[in-house]
């Protein structure tokens, strides 16, 4: 069974490096994009991760049209806990909001919950490459 794919896009090659392994390391596939403009339409995909750090109207923007193509979830990377902030990112389609800097295994761990709501783990249960939780939780 091929793995699930996350789709990164992220314009910074620290983080964009860090949630490849991270993802990779638990079985995922990784798409990435460093500019919104290179973002085709993905089947198949368990989340989308946007971690710009353009100003937070153009990840607002990149959250619309990406909603607008699909209703994979959407975990948005902000730089401030404004409340302003985080309301703007919900209205603009992102299913969860996390602020900088955040730690891969939360965003590896609301991968495995937003995958069990899909169906998707109970699609791989069989495969034994994937992690249970238990695994998962150790090795970060």
């Amino acid at each position: 069974m091929k793995p699930a794919s996350v789709f990164v896009l992220s314009d910074r090659p620290e983080s964009s490096s860090v949630w490849a392994d991270a993802f990779q390391q638990h079985g995922f596939d990784i798409v990435h994009a460093q500019r919104f403009e290179h973002v085709t339409a993905q089947a198949g995909l368990l989340l989308i991760v946007i971690d710009l750090a353009q100003p937070l109207t153009e990840s607002l923007q990149a959250c619309r049209q990406l909603r607008n193509l699909s209703a994979t979830p959407i975990l948005l990377v902000l730089s401030t806990a404004r409340s302003a902030d985080i309301l703007a990112a919900y209205q603009a389609g992102a299913t969860e909001c996390l602020i900088c800097p955040t730690s891969p295994a939360v965003v590896l761990l609301k991968a495995l919950a937003w995958s069990m709501r899909g169906g998707w783990m109970a699609q791989t249960q069989s495969d034994q490459s994937l992690p249970n939780l238990a695994q998962w939780l150790v090795a970060l």
